[in-house]
C-alpha cells in the first residue's frame, strides 16, 4: 500500500487513536520540527549577517537573500502539494532535510577555503527555500498516517505551539 493510499483509507469506526505525544515515531516528527523550524530561523538570520560583515554585502544583496529565502513559497506553495501527494513522503523529508543540511554545510566550508561569496548566499537562498517548503507540505502531509485522522488537529497543535523540552518532561497528553 502506498503512502497515498494508506493516507486515503478513513480510521476504524469507535477506535480512539491514543494521544500523540504517546506516538514515538510522532514525537520524532515533532522533534524534527522543533529543530527545523529553529534552523531555518538561524539560517535565514546568517545568510544575511554572514553577508554583511564577512563578505560586505550591500543593501540590495541582503535584500536580495532575504527575499530569495522566502521565494519558494510564492513560486511553489501551491504546486508543492500536488507533487508531493505523488512522491514517497518518507524520501521527500528526508531528500529535502539532507539539501537543507549539505546546503548550509557549504558555508563553513567555502569560508574555510576562502571562497565564500555574496553569489553563493543568493544561490543558497532559494535553495534553502525550496528544501522548507517541499519539508513542511509533505510533512503535514505524512500526520494522518501517523497519529490517526482524529488525533490530526492535536498534532497541527503541538507541532504549532509546544516547545519539546517544556513537554518531553511533563505528564500532558
Amino acid at each position: 500500500m502506498t503512502p497515498v493510499d494508506a493516507a486515503s483509507e478513513p480510521d476504524e469506526p469507535g477506535r480512539a487513536s491514543p494521544p500523540v505525544l504517546k506516538n514515538p515515531i510522532f514525537r520524532r516528527l515533532w522533534l524534527a520540527n522543533f529543530a527545523g523550524d529553529m534552523g531555518n530561523q538561524v539560517t535565514t538570520f546568517a545568510l544575511s549577517i554572514t553577508a554583511v560583515v564577512f563578505l560586505n554585502a550591500s543593501a540590495f544583496e541582503v535584500g536580495l537573500i532575504a527575499a530569495l529565502s522566502r521565494s519558494a513559497y510564492l513560486f511553489f506553495g501551491i504546486p508543492a502539494g500536488v507533487w508531493i501527494d505523488q512522491w514517497s513522503r518518507k524520501w521527500v523529508l528526508v531528500g529535502f532535510a539532507s539539501l537543507q543540511t549539505i546546503v548550509v554545510a557549504s558555508v563553513p566550508v567555502a569560508f574555510a577555503f576562502h571562497n565564500l561569496t555574496v553569489i553563493q548566499l543568493i544561490i543558497m537562498a532559494p535553495l534553502l527555500s525550496i528544501s522548507s517548503l517541499f519539508f513542511d507540505v509533505a510533512h503535514t502531509a505524512v500526520l494522518p498516517t501517523l497519529v490517526g485522522r482524529d488525533r490530526v488537529s492535536e498534532a497541527n497543535a503541538r507541532l504549532s505551539l509546544d516547545p519539546p523540552m517544556r513537554v518531553a518532561g511533563s505528564s500532558r497528553a
